[in-house]
């Protein structure tokens, strides 16, 4: 009888808290392309290379070529760029494709993924339980992320290569 009572009092304490779902934050990823055509000699490409050259040596380099300069030059850039350590792997030199490009010696284009996450609202004190808790963190780790692409769920075509 005295743990029927001690059961009773232990379930009229604990009583019923409705507790909310976590659901993940809504993240948005879009690529930004950084690019820039030039003619030969452009103090334009040092400074767009150094100002973007924490892209670069994360998510690459693309070099189109338009003329017999603009192959050389490549080579030269590629050069400079394995100097600087950004991987082999990630330096890609093709020919130009667009014969409207042609007024240029070279086209050199980096992309990085962005990250958009939503909104996070502030807790208020009546409305504690309808915000969603570690909306700021969970963002922030979203955005702090080097390749955010890779978090993402692979699609139903990655999964048949296996």
């Amino acid at each position: 009888m005295k743990t029927l009572l001690t059961l009773t009092v232990i379930l009229l304490l604990s009583g019923c808290a409705s507790v909310k779902d976590r659901s993940g934050s809504s993240v948005d990823i879009f690529p930004a392309t950084y690019s820039l055509a030039v003619k030969k000699p452009s103090p334009f490409l040092h400074k767009f290379i150094d100002s973007h050259f924490s892209v670069i040596l994360a998510h690459g380099i693309r070099i189109d070529t338009y003329t017999k300069i603009g192959k050389n030059w490549a080579k030269s850039i590629r050069r400079r760029l394995l100097k600087r350590g950004v991987n082999a792997k990630l330096i890609q030199v093709h020919p130009g494709i667009n014969k409207k490009d042609e007024q240029f010696d070279l086209l050199v284009s980096t992309t990085s993924p962005k990250v958009q996450v939503e909104r996070c609202r502030y807790y208020s004190v009546n409305s504690y339980e309808h915000a969603y808790s570690g909306c700021f963190v969970e963002n922030s780790r979203w955005i702090s992320m080097t390749h955010p692409q890779k978090m993402l769920m692979t699609t139903s075509l990655d999964n048949t290569k296996e």
